[in-house]
Parts: structure tokens; C-alpha cells; sequence
């Protein structure tokens, strides 16, 4: 009985983590994306669509 309570603790603390672990990410890739499209529509004169320090500039 104790072998299947301890089971069932350590699944739960495996989904715990693993949830906290896939908001981060989805944070992470979240806020990456938002940086990205602001720079793209601050910047759409450059040819490369890439980030560059001019994007962050024109934020402020």
C-alpha cells in the first residue's frame, strides 16, 4: 500500500514539473515571436527579415 502511495506522489510530481515546464517554454517562444513581428513591423524597409538592434531602438 505505501509502494502505490509513493507511485502515485511521484507521477504527480512529474506531471507538476512537466506542466510548469511547457508554460516556460510557451513563454519563452511567446515572448521570442513577439520580439521578432515588433521588429519586423518596426523595420520593414530592411531586406532581411532579421532582428537587428535598430528594431529594439524604436521601441523606446
Amino acid at each position: 500500500m505505501q509502494f502505490n502511495q509513493l507511485t502515485l506522489n511521484n507521477t504527480g510530481n512529474i506531471i507538476h514539473y512537466y506542466l510548469i515546464f511547457l508554460i516556460l517554454k510557451n513563454a519563452i517562444y511567446l515572448s521570442i515571436f513577439t520580439i521578432y513581428y515588433i521588429g519586423l513591423f518596426c523595420d520593414k524597409t530592411q531586406k532581411n527579415n532579421a532582428f537587428t538592434v535598430d528594431c529594439v531602438l524604436c521601441l523606446h
